[in-house]
């Protein structure tokens, strides 16, 4: 047991570690919600090299998905340029192909 009394603790404890209220705000739930944020941050911080490993995957998906979600919006912009009218994008893609005449 260790205890704080008069500026200095009576038994050291390497083992133990204090962090300050701007590391806790940063990495450890606060509030209503648990976002993205803390998530990766508790996966750093408190999970250890598995949670550091863990985290870089989460990192390299977030990336991917990033990159993908812009490739999307290239190509919906560019569909949208040849789409007559005023018809929204997911109104083309699930109209039907007219029939010429014959």
């Amino acid at each position: 047991m260790a205890t704080f009394s008069n500026g200095a603790w009576s038994c050291v404890a390497p083992q133990i570690g204090v962090f300050d209220d701007t590391f806790v705000a940063d990495n450890v739930y606060a509030g209503y919600h648990v976002d993205h944020e803390h998530r990766r941050n508790l996966y750093r911080e408190i999970i250890g090299e598995e949670g550091i490993r863990l985290a870089g995957a989460v990192d390299n998906l977030d990336q991917e998905i990033r990159t993908a979600d812009g490739m999307i919006r290239e190509k919906e912009q560019a569909l949208r340029r040849l789409i007559p009218g005023d018809l929204t994008t997911d109104d083309f893609l699930r109209s039907k192909p007219r029939s010429s005449p014959v």
